[in-house]
């Protein structure tokens, strides 16, 4: 970790310089008023990091190169071939999530990270040891060792975080009434409640249920971590996306508006 100071204006800047090159940003402010310290026995102003920036978490027009999109993608690989995904695009506030059964190649899998192109990847399968997790399929499994020993923390494909265990996918088992709580108006609230209902009426086999679940709450973990949670969330943004089966499009997305 390197700590730098830059004037507030020039920040853009410089962090989209860093974050090209593959770091993350950590933004620190000051939280105390010249006032506050002044009667305070602490000589040193307080400061809080209130946001960590990274390639695909950027959602300043000044961080974008031009009208780029830019995904952050979850994935979740449960019994019997079940897989849970929710990928997020943070400059539009978009959260996309759905599962399917796949094959034991990770097919569908695969043409998703293809299509979505993601920078970063959520494993919410194991702690990132070197011991394989038991449901981690061999895609995953390749497509992780990829990351570490290939790109590596700035070779320029997509950096890999993991969600190490079940407490840390905070809200497995009420990620509706989690969802709620971001929202910042009662029409963001409707659009969560929609989709969390059809994600109960589409998802009928009860492994894939779970593991969209999964997927959704290891990627709103990972936000959180990154201190973007609030803002990214708030909007309700929640889509459904069915599994893809073309080139060129998703097959189906149920949009709620």
């Amino acid at each position: 970790m390197r700590c730098v100071g830059v004037p507030e204006q020039s920040f853009e800047r410089h962090a989209g310089q860093l974050l090209e090159l593959g770091y993350s940003v950590g933004r620190v402010e000051q939280t105390q008023s010249a006032i506050a310290k002044k009667s305070s026995s602490n000589s040193v102003c307080e400061r809080e990091l209130v946001k960590i920036l990274t390639r695909a978490s950027v959602m300043d027009s000044e961080l974008l190169l031009g009208n780029e999109s830019r995904f952050m993608l979850s994935v979740y690989e449960a019994e019997n071939n079940a897989v849970g995904v929710c990928y997020v695009e943070a400059a539009s506030g978009h959260v996309y999530l759905g599962g399917w059964t796949d094959d034991s190649r990770r097919s569908a899998l695969e043409h998703l990270f293809a299509l979505v192109n993601p920078l970063e990847i959520v494993s919410c399968n194991g702690d990132g040891s070197a011991a394989r997790p038991p449901l981690q399929s061999d895609f995953m499994a390749a497509l992780c060792h990829r990351a570490f020993v290939e790109y590596g923390a700035r070779g320029g494909g997509p950096e890999l975080v993991y969600i190490r265990n079940e407490n840390d996918r905070a809200c497995l088992h009420s990620v509706a009434e989690k969802l709620a709580t971001y929202c910042d108006t009662a029409l963001a609230q409707e659009r969560i409640s929609a989709t969390m209902a059809a994600l109960e009426n589409t998802l009928a086999a009860s492994a894939v249920h779970f593991a969209a679940k999964c997927a959704l709450g290891g990627m709103i973990s990972y936000l959180s971590r990154l201190k973007v949670d609030k803002l990214i969330l708030s909007t309700g943004l929640l889509s459904l996306v069915s599994e893809p089966t073309t080139a060129d499009k998703m097959v189906t997305e149920l949009s709620i508006d």
